[in-house]
């Protein structure tokens, strides 16, 4: 369940955009994730762009149960729109500003192959 070393070079790329807000599951990490986020990213903790969600008290990873928790987390501390993003994953510098502008309700987006194979961002309508 250690994810620390994936979220020291994936957390800065997450909240390098001034409108990104970020929620992270603990998941009863060994590594202390959540720790580490909160040294990492004061400011961010304290202007309410992190948030922390610690969970217990597992022997386990449960990955439905962690998005339920930071969803409801998210929503409650009153995000409009979410987005799951596991701590092994790197997001590039035109990402937020493209999700921000594909942003629309009803929408869901998803990462997917695209026609040509390539792995990209569809949009669904709900």
């Amino acid at each position: 369940m250690g994810r620390l070393a994936f979220l020291r070079e994936t957390a800065p790329l997450l909240l390098a955009h001034p409108r990104a807000r970020c929620c992270l599951v603990d998941y009863s990490c060994p590594d202390r994730c959540a720790d580490w986020m909160l040294a990492a990213f004061p400011e961010q903790a304290s202007s309410g762009r992190l948030i922390v969600e610690r969970v217990a008290g597992r022997a386990f990873f449960n990955k439905s149960a962690a998005h339920n928790r930071g969803a409801r987390r998210a929503l409650g501390d009153g995000a409009d729109y979410l987005c799951f993003i596991d701590a092994d994953t790197r997001v590039n510098e035109g990402f937020w500003p493209w999700l921000f502008d594909n942003l629309a309700e009803p929408r869901f987006l998803i990462a997917a192959r695209l026609p040509d194979g390539a792995i990209g961002p569809r949009s669904r309508g709900c």
